[in-house]
């Protein structure tokens, strides 16, 4: 079970485009007892990590589960295959998250997968929101 804070995520709301809208996703603290970080990979290949206490804001599981757009061939069963779950339960989700950049903060959108069971899996940047 994802301990990455916030409701189950599968608890959403259908949008008008066939996307879920999810609530904002809470990071916690090192300190606190549901603390979950995740390695998040930069389109240069460097990992990054969330910002501790921050929130992953507007969440939106836009392909998979609960969506008019399926996952592209072979995705989910190499995620089942990978982590576990069920295929038909994976979704593609993103959000705005602030990320460490080598002490920096930066805000930036990101990409990852889900499953009911398994959680949040396989994070990556989509685009750093800072750059112009």
């Amino acid at each position: 079970m994802d301990s990455g804070g916030g409701k189950n995520i599968m608890d959403s709301n259908k949008s008008d485009e066939g996307f879920l809208r999810l609530p904002d996703i809470q990071l916690g603290r090192s300190l606190g007892a549901k603390w979950k970080n995740y390695d998040i990979v930069s389109p240069d290949g460097t990992v990054h990590n969330f910002v501790e206490g921050t929130k992953i804001q507007n969440p939106t599981v836009f392909a998979g589960k609960g969506t008019r757009y399926p996952l592209h061939d072979g995705v989910s069963e190499g995620l089942t295959k990978e982590f576990g779950g069920k295929p038909e339960n994976w979704q593609h989700a993103k959000g705005i998250g602030t990320l460490d950049d080598f002490g920096e903060e930066r805000k930036a959108e990101i990409h990852w997968f889900q499953e009911e069971k398994i959680g949040k899996v396989k994070f990556k940047v989509k685009e750093w929101l800072d750059e112009s």
